[in-house]
């Protein structure tokens, strides 16, 4: 690809916009956009970009699922992947949602905290057999040989305990994070893009409108 094809490559945004005299609850709004897309593409739906921070200071991202909505968005994890080491050193972290069949995205800074056992457990026991036994054989972010065999040992395991009740080992459960930031944004014709950003003080949201 040529530097002139990324040059060529883009968008109009006029789907939408931001109602800014009509301002709600942010979890509201956030119920509301999801739910929307929701209807369109569930995958886009629950994706986000989760970025925590290395340990040498460097922003660190990757894709995982939303799995739950209360006082905090929920997700889950091993807690001895580099994500979960992150966490337990800086529980600070950024989410954010794109979705371009809506033209829309979702910025949420918050801190990052470990569900209960109790909500872990309820998941874990809610997911595939094959989904449980790889969270078990998966020794995540760890180096392993170029040669192994892990759809093999998937298989072998789940011959082994199709019968077996699989119970969630201690190294994997979920976090969520309670925000304190959150911004929408609604992409707008010649890029003069809604945003409306939250802030959380003293337990209240604070709404403003920013600059595109």
């Amino acid at each position: 690809m040529s530097d002139n094809s990324f040059k060529k490559a883009r968008l109009d945004y006029n789907i939408g916009s931001i109602d800014f005299n009509n301002i709600i609850d942010p979890i509201k709004l956030f119920r509301r956009w999801f739910d929307e897309v929701y209807q369109i593409d569930k995958e886009e739906a629950v994706s986000m970009n989760l970025s925590t921070i290395s340990s040498d200071n460097y922003p660190n991202s990757r894709i995982v699922l939303l799995r739950g909505l209360e006082d905090g968005f929920i997700f889950y994890s091993n807690y001895k992947s580099q994500k979960g080491r992150e966490i337990e050193k800086n529980p600070k972290a950024h989410i954010n949602f794109y979705w371009p069949s809506l033209e829309r995205q979702v910025r949420i800074k918050g801190t990052i905290n470990k569900t209960s056992a109790k909500v872990s457990d309820k998941y874990f026991l809610s997911r595939p057999l094959k989904s449980r036994i790889g969270a078990i054989l998966s020794d995540q972010s760890t180096e392993i040989p170029l040669d192994k065999d892990l759809q093999k040992e998937l298989l072998g395991e789940i011959n082994k305990n199709h019968n077996k009740k699989i119970e969630r080992p201690n190294h994997w459960g979920g976090y969520y994070l309670k925000p304190s930031e959150i911004e929408f944004w609604q992409g707008k014709d010649a890029r003069l893009h809604d945003r409306l950003l939250y802030k959380r003080k003293n337990n209240e949201w604070i709404a403003k409108r920013l600059s595109p």
